[in-house]
């Protein structure tokens, strides 16, 4: 997978989610008070310098082929980006990508010759790995919800299975979720909304 830093996101480039993510960034929002969410969100707007984050795009690679053709038309035209990872976080706000200087955007793209299938495949891990991050260092009232979505994509894939059970040593259960964050398997079921 390639890196490289994204400079300036136009304020007219379309941006979307990737499917993965955008399950996973719902549910993990879900699990905030609302008070708390709330009032992070106000601290956070008030002093960008406290939101130093970094997030993870990708963009449609034919469109910045096209881009990077010579032209004789001197219009710009933008790239239109997906977030990716780095967005699970109670004071991630899609607009920050185009507004605070203190962001890190960094755009990820295939090695050359890699496939399609394989590209999508390290994505899926980069997103379930970096949600796991999140996971544990949440301060969340209803961590349960998290499972259930989780567990949904997790075993939507061969490979996000072997991934998930070389990192976390078991298949995922409600009891193996819990016992993650140090309590009883009960404590996913009842610490959902």
């Amino acid at each position: 997978m390639n890196k490289s830093i994204i400079k300036r996101i136009a304020k007219n480039s379309n941006l979307s989610w990737h499917p993965m993510t955008k399950k996973l960034h719902k549910c993990f929002m879900k699990s905030y008070r609302d008070e708390f969410y709330s009032t992070i969100i106000r601290m956070f707007q008030d002093n960008l310098q406290l939101s130093q984050q970094t997030i993870y795009l990708i963009s449609n690679r034919e469109q910045v082929k096209l881009l990077n053709q010579p032209k004789k038309s001197k219009e710009k035209e933008n790239i239109d980006y997906q977030i990716v990872a780095g967005c699970f976080n109670p004071w991630f706000d899609d607009e920050v990508l185009r507004t605070n200087k203190q962001l890190v955007a960094i755009e990820l793209s295939p090695v050359e010759d890699q496939s399609k299938k394989a590209f999508e495949d390290e994505l899926q891990t980069l997103i379930l790995l970096d949600f796991l991050k999140s996971l544990s260092q949440a301060n969340m009232s209803a961590l349960g919800n998290n499972f259930h979505e989780l567990r949904n994509i997790v075993k939507s894939s061969k490979q996000l299975e072997h991934v998930y059970l070389e990192l976390m040593g078991n298949r995922i259960s409600g009891e193996q979720f819990a016992d993650y964050f140090g309590r009883q398997r009960d404590f996913v079921y009842k610490h959902k909304c």
